[in-house]
């Protein structure tokens, strides 16, 4: 019975160390332009789609989006965003994460705050001029 309470209590302190730590360890875009030749951008908005395909292009936008560290908040509910980022490769989606004006990120089912220099969905939404 000892052993049995000792391997429970050893379960629970790693499951809370795996779950935990992601929460205040910062997290940074890594994708790269090897992998994406494409950025599609939606607007939630307005509704209004733009495409970036110039390599120059979504090189800057993948060093201004690394440059920005995220730190996990809390879970992800509602349905609203300003900006739907896209990353592909050819026809395969390498990575999305919805973007918000504040530079809040929501990706999967996690929301993750700015740590420092937001990468605000205004300006992302500016390189698919």
């Amino acid at each position: 019975m000892k052993k049995w309470l000792i391997g429970l209590g050893v379960g629970v302190v790693v499951c809370v160390i795996w779950l935990g730590v992601p929460f205040f360890v910062p997290q940074h875009v890594t994708a790269t332009s090897a992998d994406v030749t494409e950025i599609r951008l939606f607007n939630g908005d307005t509704g209004e789609a733009r495409s970036i395909t110039d390599e120059a292009l979504i090189d800057a936008f993948l060093n201004e989006a690394a440059q920005t560290e995220y730190v996990r908040e809390k879970i992800a509910y509602g349905l609203g965003y300003t900006l739907r980022v896209t990353y592909m490769d050819g026809n395969k989606k390498v990575d999305e994460y919805l973007l918000d004006e504040n530079g809040t990120v929501r990706q999967s089912i996690f929301v993750y705050g700015v740590k420092e220099q937001p990468f605000l969905a205004q300006q992302a939404w500016d390189y698919g001029q």
